[in-house]
């Protein structure tokens, strides 16, 4: 008889814990929903791990073991697991956590009779030494406004419990595991733009609190993130997600260009309100360090110029809190000695009008800026 029940896939990469992973794999082959594949990612342990990955596979056909060929930074073994993954449902499952019997059927339940739903989880329990040190957030997002989802997730996120969630894999299988500090936050507020996301109070996933093993810097360091980044991590994380939303069409392409600045300007000031952070001149010169590719670069201050002109026609007024944000983009501008051999038509036509306006109110200020604006692109 063909199985009516979706196909589940959960992701486990693992590295050297070959005592956790065995009771990790046992509470997902333990559910009680049985239509579940299992993929194990190795990430060229050296103890015992790759005998453990055989064991579970000779003894239930449910699970795939894989081992890399190198070692591998962590969310790309993340990635790994996930591409592998064929069900309708996805969730990521540390190799140090275990989830109760029912977890994944009562996920499943949820997805399936909420279509406006992307995620949905257990509670979250974090341990050391066998003892629960504490709880963590049990996020919903129910808001029917993408954006004003995502804000609340960044607002709400104490831990990153809800990373580990089930997914439904089609759109979530689009965002990108980030290879930067908080990718956990960056996949969250991205999901909870896509949809919306549950935690259910009868279930949990248990997992162990390794928070203080390395300090925040150490992490840093290993990432290989700048010094800007190690001194501001939230900075980072606020610089990152206002890159992702500005300037990376591919998640939030269905709002225009002034609505996603503004969006991705209220999710950095959100960040800031929980985690102070060094100002929004020092946040554009992070995310600018982020760029790589030129044309990307190129792209990035061609879109900030267009928002920030519009700005300011729409303010009017020099003491606005938008134009002072306009002003310190205006300074990563004239920093970077950004220019373009092409005149931007669009781009000059709203600079030109910032300097009528300038005009009308005798605002010399304004207009001695909207020229400075204006010759980068002519």
């Amino acid at each position: 008889m063909k199985c009516t029940s979706p196909l589940v896939s959960v992701g486990i990469p693992t590295f050297n814990r070959a005592n956790l992973l065995v009771k990790c794999l046992n509470s997902v082959l333990q559910q009680s929903y049985e239509n579940i594949e299992v993929i194990v990612s190795d990430n060229m342990s050296s103890d015992s791990t790759p005998d453990v990955c055989l064991e579970f596979m000779n003894q239930d056909q449910r699970v795939k073991t894989y081992r890399q060929t190198a070692n591998v930074k962590g969310v790309h073994n993340f990635d790994y697991v996930r591409r592998k993954s064929k069900g309708k449902y996805f969730m990521l499952l540390g190799d140090d956590d275990w989830i109760d019997t029912e977890l994944i059927q009562s996920c499943v339940q949820c997805l399936e009779n909420n279509p406006d739903h992307i995620a949905a989880s257990g509670e979250t329990y974090y341990y050391r030494e066998n003892d629960v040190k504490f709880k963590g957030v049990s996020l919903s997002i129910q808001s029917d406004d993408p954006s004003e989802r995502a804000i609340n997730a960044i607002a709400e996120i104490i831990d990153g419990g809800t990373f580990y969630a089930l997914y439904r894999a089609k759109p979530a299988n689009e965002i990108p595991y980030l290879n930067a500090w908080g990718v956990d936050y960056f996949f969250i507020c991205e999901a909870a733009f896509r949809g919306k996301i549950t935690t259910l109070p009868d279930v949990a996933c248990h997992r162990i609190d390794n928070s203080n093993r390395v300090s925040i810097k150490e992490v840093l360091h290993g990432k290989g993130i700048v010094d800007g980044q190690e001194l501001d991590p939230y900075g980072t994380i606020a610089s990152v997600l206002f890159w992702r939303i500005v300037a990376d069409g591919s998640v939030f392409k269905q709002i225009g260009y002034c609505d996603r600045y503004r969006f991705a300007s209220d999710v950095v000031n959100t960040v800031n309100q929980r985690w102070p952070i060094t100002g929004e001149a020092d946040l554009l010169n992070i995310a600018d360090n982020l760029f790589t590719d030129q044309n990307l670069l190129e792209e990035y201050h061609s879109l900030l110029a267009r928002v920030m002109s519009e700005w300011i026609i729409a303010s009017n007024d020099a003491t606005n809190s938008k134009w002072r944000s306009a002003r310190q983009i205006l300074d990563v501008f004239i920093k970077l000695g950004f220019s373009s051999s092409n005149t931007r038509s669009e781009e000059s036509r709203l600079l030109y009008k910032i300097i009528e306006t300038s005009n009308a109110g005798n605002d010399l200020e304004l207009k001695n800026d909207a020229y400075r604006i204006l010759s980068l692109f002519i």
